[in-house]
């Protein structure tokens, strides 16, 4: 049992100021900002870009190495593609280039320009077979050339007019020589006349325009490379290491775990000189443990758990909404069935999520491992006792421990086993009661002295008129036109059945009749279908706000608390694009997400359960000239027949059929929920809000500087660095913090999504520059990984097909400059020269919440 006493309090950066003390600094400029990120490589700055498929490959792990950081590659790709991120990071800067690209004289002046184009190059050294200089070739060596075909050692500078010298020639002689003789490159032989490097200018150059690149002992930037702890990790580890990787870095959201421990031993016994980052953890234990099995840096950092855009909230009027559109002030419904309002919503970056998909919702939940879901826990009971007497009583048994304990409890959707998820038994919607739609007809006026109507039929709640919705829902269409006899607006409401439903068409047309007293037709077309037409502009004009084809939705204003009403939808969309079993179990196929979801709150009011819901795989059939992510999936939901097995005193369970851990990362939003259980629906399940204004550690995982501070005192104990990941949320004056709680560096990810050197495009939207990306989560992303591996595609990647746009912030360069003067200004308010001083002079004071400033993220933006 635990004791409350001893249950600590986290904080997060937020919570705390650093006291300014006594300075003898005279400016900021002069703190020494140096750290190291292991015992043998360290940084000119502290700052890391983070392992993530939409931050860092090796554009932005060459700026990094330029401005005296590191970058982290991330091994969301092939192990060859990875590797060749490296070899980029490693051939794009190096006072001598031991390996530079070659071809030779009999190669095509065509060879050469797609090898200058493949590589992003604009000269070539030529040698013959055996690797003796022949010359050099550059791109104004082909211009105004049209036959391409010719070789190059018609056009290329002869090794009797190159200027060259020898191997190990000191580099300020080397540019002499190049001043000398005005040359951008200087080929390097031995006295065999093989080629043995080159010196290019451009590199010479940089060296004065970054000073604080950082290079490794052969002179080429360094660069971190991320590996998995399953699969082919060692194979990718020794590709890294061979391709000259300085540092490798275990890449798991919770490294406090057995798999991680024993990869990490792996990676050291076999690579003993490799350094090697590991983590992310949160405690002093875990922060031992891995330094104790080999870890050269701690990573720290577990933050709190989040969903994917796309994952739909239950709102308070029966309808749902993706959480990324959630604003303040709107009312969802929380654990208990009841109403409650959303206080903040919140993106939270770019994090790992796993994929967990339920009996009872039309798509997976891609959620971060440390979400907490409120659910019914049976790990101690058999699965032959399940079986023979079911979740739900078993459920309303408590546990045999000592004392007794619910098997309901909040737990980390990582750590969910042999459990279920649960949705609230009685959900108090706030819905109307009644409606009256009033359909106005034209009786007069033109253009140009304005139209006039005049009521001509008003609809109201009624089986018939549900029956009428349902079946439009499911295969109605709205269509409007104009009468080239008279040049007269018309309209129409049209229904397209199979053959072998005539007695629904003529259930359509008599519900039609009995609301409208208009007569509709039903008509055989020569498609092989019977069609019900009704010509009324006015109902035609009304439905077309109803949506179209796979975005056809019922208006929130019109879902109200009539069963009888609900009851002639349910029937009409059953009739219309459903279907009823064997043994009496009543299904519907649509394609619109809006259309089950509504199907789902329909079935909950008529029944009090919420039906099965599944998605239909994609299929090409036999469709030519398209591509399978072209191809709009269905969702089957069938109702339950035996619904009060599936319900306990106060909840609905739902089957848990997927929990995996996928490997990726996409944005990840938050709710802030105005009630004590601090709680929504996600996707048809019980989830707690991770942002929490207690901030109580509670299990595994702690706010992110409580964190840091926990694993900093074990780190410098024991001399190892410690790595900050997460918390800083964009704010200078917070990584100035991290550093002063121990951190001796950061880790950055949102913060660099943005910028130029980051994977991804730049677009202009309604005025503004952002950078855009697919999200390694979108199927887009997804499949053309997985054909590129021959893999199994999995097509729920990215639900709602959302794509994220950061803002634009301009050159890597630009954005840390900020974030370096935050964390020279905090140390020289502490009076700390150096990182080492600044930890041991750093003190804090606490913030009370009234004084906390709300300064939580808004900078992304979705987009479909």
């Amino acid at each position: 049992m635990v004791d409350e006493a001893n249950i600590k309090e986290g904080l997060t950066y937020e919570d705390v100021l650093l006291i300014p003390k006594y300075s003898d600094i005279s400016s900021r400029k002069l703190v020494d900002i140096s750290t190291n990120l292991t015992p043998k490589i360290k940084l000119n700055i502290p700052m890391v870009s983070g392992n993530m498929d939409t931050v860092t490959e090796s554009r932005m792990a060459i700026a990094m190495a330029r401005l005296g950081g590191i970058g982290i590659i991330h091994r969301y790709t092939p192990i060859k593609e990875q590797v060749n991120e490296v070899l980029k990071v490693k051939r794009a800067e190096s006072i001598v280039i031991e390996n530079p690209y070659t071809l030779t004289p009999e190669h095509s002046l065509k060879d050469a320009k797609n090898f200058m184009d493949e590589f992003g190059i604009n000269g070539l050294l030529i040698t013959d077979n055996v690797g003796r200089f022949e010359g050099i070739f550059t791109r104004r060596d082909m211009m105004f050339e049209d036959n391409l075909l010719k070789p190059i050692s018609e056009h290329m500078t002869p090794k009797i007019k190159a200027i060259t010298a020898e191997q190990g020639i000191d580099i300020e002689k080397a540019k002499e020589i190049m001043k000398d003789n005005r040359i951008e490159k200087l080929p390097l032989l031995d006295k065999k006349g093989l080629l043995k490097g080159l010196i290019t200018a451009k590199d010479l150059l940089r060296k004065e325009l970054y000073p604080l690149t950082l290079k490794d002992n052969k002179g080429k930037l360094i660069v971190g490379a991320a590996i998995g702890i399953k699969g082919d990790y060692m194979e990718r580890a020794e590709s890294l290491v061979n391709a000259g990787c300085n540092v490798l870095c275990i890449d798991i959201a919770h490294g406090h775990s057995e798999l991680a421990i024993n990869a990490l031993k792996t990676v050291k016994d076999k690579f003993s000189d490799i350094e090697v980052i590991a983590g992310n953890v949160a405690t002093e234990e875990a922060t031992f443990d891995l330094i104790k099995a080999g870890a050269d840096c701690v990573k720290t950092g577990i933050g709190s758990g989040c969903f994917a855009a796309g994952t739909r909230i239950l709102m308070s009027n029966g309808t749902y909404k993706n959480i990324e559109e959630i604003k303040s002030g709107e009312k969802i419904i929380n654990k208990d069935g009841m109403a409650v309002k959303v206080k903040k919503s919140f993106c939270t970056g770019i994090k790992k999520v796993i994929k967990l998909r339920s009996s009872i919702f039309h798509q997976s939940t891609y959620v971060t491992p440390d979400h907490k879901y409120w659910v019914g826990d049976l790990n101690s009971v058999s699965t032959e006792t399940i079986h023979s007497r079911g979740y739900a009583k078993l459920l309303e048994v408590q546990s045999k421990t000592v004392p007794k304990m619910s098997k309901y409890k909040w737990k980390e959707v990582k750590d969910i086993e042999q459990d279920v998820l649960l949705m609230p038994k009685n959900i108090n919607f706030e819905l109307e009661d009644y409606f009256e739609i009033s359909l106005n007809k034209r009786s007069g006026g033109n253009t140009r002295s304005g139209i006039e109507y005049e009521e001509d039929l008003v609809l109201k709640p009624s089986y018939k008129l549900g029956y009428i919705f349902g079946t439009f829902l499911g295969d109605g269409t709205a269509h409007k036109g104009v009468n080239k006899k008279n040049n007269s607006h018309v309209g129409s409401v049209r229904w397209s059945l199979g053959l072998d439903e005539l007695e629904i068409a003529e259930k359509i047309s008599k519900c039609m009749y009995n609301i409208s007293k208009k007569e509709s037709k039903i008509v055989y077309t020569k498609r092989n279908t019977i069609e019900v037409r009704f010509f009324y502009k006015p109902l035609a004009d009304f439905l077309q706000g109803f949506g179209k084809k796979h975005n056809k939705f019922l208006p929130e204003k019109y879902l109200i608390n009539n069963k009888e009403y609900l009851k002639g939808i349910c029937d009409g969309l059953i009739d219309s694009d459903g279907y009823e079993e064997d043994y009496g179990r009543r299904t519907l196929n649509n394609s619109s997400k809006r259309i089950i979801e509504l199907f789902g709150i329909i079935c909950y009011l008529l029944t009090d359960v919420f039906p099965n819901c599944e998605k239909e795989r994609r299929s090409m059939g036999n469709l030519k000239g398209t591509k399978l992510e072209n191809i709009k999936p269905g969702f089957i939901s069938r109702i339950i027949t035996t619904g009060e097995k599936r319900l306990t005193k106060d909840y609905q369970l739902a089957k848990i059929l997927e929990n995996k851990d996928i490997g990726e990362e996409v944005m990840v939003y938050d709710l802030e929920v105005d009630c004590p259980t601090h709680s929504f629906i996600a996707n048809n399940a019980i989830v707690h809000n991770s942002i929490c204004v207690t901030r109580l550690v509670a299990g595994a995982g702690y706010p992110q500087f409580s964190a840091l501070l926990n694993c900093s005192r074990v780190g410098h104990e024991l001399g190892i660095p410690i790595m900050a990941d997460g918390g800083i949320g964009g704010i200078a004056g917070n990584f100035a913090k991290a550093v002063a709680a121990g951190a001796s560096t950061v880790m950055r990810s949102r913060s660099l999504a943005g910028t130029d050197e980051s994977p991804g495009i730049a677009i202009m939207r309604n005025g503004k520059k952002y950078k855009i990306y697919r999200g390694s989560a979108s199927f887009g992303a997804n499949m053309t990984r997985n054909e590129r591996n021959n893999e199994k595609v999995d097509e729920e990647y990215n639900p709602e097909g959302v794509e994220a746009m950061v803002p634009y912030s301009g050159s890597v360069e630009e954005v840390i400059k900020p974030f370096l003067a935050g964390l020279r200004s905090g140390m020289s308010y502490t009076g700390a020269h150096n990182i080492k001083e600044f930890w041991e002079k750093a003190e804090f004071v606490r913030m009370t919440q009234a004084s906390i400033k709300e300064s939580y993220p808004h900078d992304v933006e979705l987009v479909k």
